[in-house]
């Protein structure tokens, strides 16, 4: 089976067989630079929860969102070992990567 790439060449055809899991994005520039994988899924964990996540950074703000907590939350991305846990700003960027571990921590409540 093959197909005509729009932008790529006029009247250029490509075997699908070439191109396995990856698809051809833009135009005017040559195949090889513009193959990207399909989307990548990560698993993370947030309160001992698993998901699914397709974006290759999210940050704070995102995360929180994604399991319904507020901007009152803070957010800690576990550490290995003896390493202090880390706290995640709402502004704060992280890339993605299976197996990230995340915890959220109410606001603290004062008084009575």
């Amino acid at each position: 089976m093959s197909v005509t790439l729009s932008g790529y060449m006029p009247g250029s055809r490509v075997d699908t067989t070439e191109l396995g899991s990856y698809h051809a994005r833009g135009s005017n520039i040559g195949l090889k630079e513009t193959m990207m994988p399909e989307h990548q899924k990560f698993s993370i964990h947030v309160d001992s929860k698993e998901f699914q996540v397709e974006n290759p950074t999210m940050s704070g703000a995102e995360i929180k969102a994604l399991v319904g907590k507020d901007a009152s939350y803070q957010l800690f991305l576990e550490q290995q070992g003896n390493e202090p846990d880390l706290l995640i700003l709402d502004t704060k960027s992280l890339s993605m990567k299976n197996g990230l571990h995340f915890y959220t921590v109410p606001p603290a409540t004062f008084g009575g």
